[in-house]
């Protein structure tokens, strides 16, 4: 009885799970574990079926145990991962050993030991996908990844190694990389080696060149950690990536920036002898615009005195010789008078028009501007010039809308029109025609004077606003100063405008075409009938 005892309670209290089986395979015993390992209560099976609860696909394997175990009294039978279901519905994974019922030959039996093996199959199943995942981060890292033990043997080589240094990942003999180190570099490695190695919490990173299968050097950045995953082997993990492009960018960048130090400066050493030669040229210049300045004075003094002087003999012999003209009665004299008249008429009109152009090209020339009815002083030159325009046989059309208002120097405007005008009458044959137009925008108004005359060359279109210079040098030698285009282009150019002309050739006539700035206010008209020309 007290053995009986004895056994019940260590039976009772047993880790393992214990059962006996009839050998129909009815439940005949089963301890508290067995009951608590399942959800049942200790005598819920008692008399039914054990193999109601194992699933359908390791049934057969539990069957052929069992009957392989009731056929020798002595046999025993271990089984792994048996799934049995739980009262929950949920199978859990049962590690067992069966042996034959020895202790009763008169009735056969099966008494088994089993032990939940579920949370470990599980903890096992989840280890073996951690290790697949991180063994997939390194077999394909582009880093690679190195394990070398204590004495400097490679004990491990990722596949990427091949790729950074070019060995084969097998032939671990030939990538040891200890044996691999730039000589510069072996002893500085050598050292980080063994001070990983005596603090198994410490990390290097270091810069190094490694020799490549072809034979180069490679710069290497290692970064190093001690084995902590197995300290009874001394030993590092070391991962390794090639830096060579970035160290050759790097070593242009630092002789970039080199260079770029050394242009600084030879750049400052150019901005002080430039601020040395700039106050030795403003120096320079305001003693030439000084000088510049006296001339012009000079200039401005002897051009009104020529002026003067030659306007006052000019005066009399512009009235005294017409008077003359009409006394004499002599051909030949009367012949010789009217070219000494022409003569001393262009003579004067050079002075005055050379006069006045020493006055626009003074720089302190000034402009009254305000605002201009464009139209109505276009009408007023054209009634101005009705004879000259009869005599010529020349047609003038004013275009001109009422609306277009100019800002402009109001003598100065009326200057420039009488000149453009006068040239155009002056170089359109008899019938011909001359047009007036004029368009605003942007600020400015664009006045155009497009005449049948004669037209002009490209070397004519050149040169037309040069002083002096005359386009029909045979024709009207005495009828020109060459001046009055020049005038125009520093009317126009002083009050902020452009002058040009266009022409499509000799015969084809020519246009002229100015931009002056436009007025701000509306000028009414003081009549809609335009003056016949």
């Amino acid at each position: 009885r007290e053995s009986g005892e004895l056994f019940r309670v260590l039976t009772e209290n047993a880790m393992d799970a214990i059962t006996v089986l009839n050998a129909d395979g009815t439940l005949r015993y089963a301890t508290k574990s067995a009951s608590r390992m399942l959800g049942y209560e200790p005598n819920d099976g008692i008399g039914k079926t054990s193999f109601e609860l194992i699933h359908p696909d390791d049934e057969q394997k539990v069957t052929d145990a069992f009957a392989n175990i009731l056929n020798s009294p002595n046999g025993t039978v271990a089984l792994d991962e048996i799934r049995i279901q739980h009262k929950d519905g949920s199978w859990r994974i049962i590690e067992l050993v069966a042996r034959n019922l020895l202790y009763d030959p008169v009735i056969k039996g099966i008494i088994i030991n089993q032990r939940d093996i579920t949370e470990r199959k599980l903890a096992e199943e989840a280890l073996h996908k951690h290790e697949e995942r991180y063994r997939a981060l390194i077999e394909h890292s582009e880093d690679a990844i190195l394990v070398i033990g204590g004495d400097g043997a490679i004990v491990y080589v990722s596949p990427s190694y091949q790729q950074v240094m070019g060995y084969d990942p097998d032939d671990r003999a030939k990538s040891g990389l200890l044996d691999n180190i730039h000589p510069d570099d072996i002893e500085n490695a050598g050292v980080e080696f063994a001070r990983i190695l005596e603090n198994p919490k410490s990390v290097f990173k270091t810069e190094i060149r490694a020799r490549h299968s072809n034979g180069s050097w490679r710069w290497i950045e290692a970064i190093g950690t001690n084995n902590l995953d197995d300290p009874a082997v001394a030993g590092i993990v070391v991962n390794m990536r090639d830096i060579t492009e970035r160290k050759r960018a790097e070593e242009e960048l630092k002789k970039y920036a080199e260079e770029i130090m050394d242009k600084n400066q030879q750049l400052n050493v150019a901005q002080e002898q430039l601020a040395i030669l700039n106050q030795d040229l403003e120096r320079r210049v305001e003693e030439r615009t000084a000088e510049v300045e006296y001339l012009l004075q000079q200039k401005d003094a002897f051009i009104g005195q020529l002026g003067h002087d030659l306007k006052n003999p000019l005066t009399p012999l512009t009235i005294l010789l017409p008077l003359i003209r009409k006394q004499e009665k002599d051909p030949k004299l009367q012949e010789l008078l009217d070219t000494s008249i022409d003569s001393t008429n262009y003579m004067k009109g050079l002075v005055v028009k050379t006069l006045q152009l020493a006055r626009l090209n003074s720089p302190r020339v000034e402009f009254s501007v305000e605002d201009i009815n464009c139209s109505q002083e276009i009408d007023r030159i054209i009634e101005g010039k009705k004879y000259l325009l009869k005599k010529n046989g020349v047609m003038v059309e004013n275009r001109v809308k009422e609306g277009v208002v100019i800002c402009a120097d109001n003598l100065r405007f009326k200057e420039l029109l009488e000149n453009l005008i006068s040239n155009a009458i002056k170089y359109t044959p008899h019938s011909g025609g001359v047009t007036i137009d004029a368009k605003k925008s942007k600020g400015f108004v664009t006045v155009s004077l497009r005449d049948t005359g004669i037209g002009m060359t490209e070397e004519q279109l050149g040169r037309i606003f040069d002083e002096f210079y005359k386009a029909d040098q045979a024709k009207h030698d005495l009828e020109s100063t060459g001046l009055g285009l020049a005038i125009c282009k520093r009317i126009v150019e002083k009050q902020g405008g452009e002058i040009w002309a266009e022409s499509e050739g000799l015969g084809k006539g020519s246009t002229f075409i100015f931009t002056i700035k436009a007025g701000k206010k509306k000028i009414s008209s003081r009549s809609n009938n335009k003056p016949a020309a």
